[in-house]
């Protein structure tokens, strides 16, 4: 399922997109909340962190299929509850991509028998905001089925 919507008033827009598994919600935050080990599922080539807890900062670079070969992004960890399964980050630097002020929050809920996952963004779009919604709902759909490759069975 995809959402968008924008903020009343607001140059920022919403983006959520979220993918039901067969597979438990365990075995899936094991992979989504370990901000570190991005590259395991996300379709990155490369992931590096510095520091430890929340405002601790991921270099994300190369492509694992998933966006441009040339990527270079450093994310912030803004949030991270074992308890509730979230997992909160912003970008510190998009100059490469059409947005700015990114804010991205994936929830990983238990729903019988498996569990769904929750990616939602808010971005302010550099570029026509159909191509943001795009590149955007793209990347994410991409990763989450690379995501339900590692955690459901074939």
């Amino acid at each position: 399922m995809v959402e968008i919507s924008r903020a009343e008033g607001g140059m920022s827009m919403q983006i959520i997109v979220s993918r039901r598994f067969a597979a438990s919600a365990e075995s899936v935050w094991a992979l989504v909340g370990d901000f570190a080990g991005c590259a395991k599922w996300c379709l990155v080539g490369h992931c590096e962190v510095t520091g430890e807890g929340l405002g601790a900062v991921r270099t994300v670079t190369g492509s694992g299929g998933g966006i441009a070969d040339d990527l270079h992004l450093k994310q912030t960890l803004t949030e991270h509850d074992e308890e509730a399964r979230v997992i909160g980050y912003s970008m510190n630097d998009s100059e490469a991509l059409p947005w700015t002020d990114y804010r991205a929050r994936i929830t990983v809920l238990s729903q019988a028998p498996g569990c769904e996952v929750i990616w939602e963004c808010s971005v302010a779009p550099l570029a026509a905001e159909s191509i943001v919604q795009r590149s955007v709902r793209e990347t994410y759909e991409k990763a989450l089925q690379n995501l339900s490759s590692l955690v459901e069975p074939a």
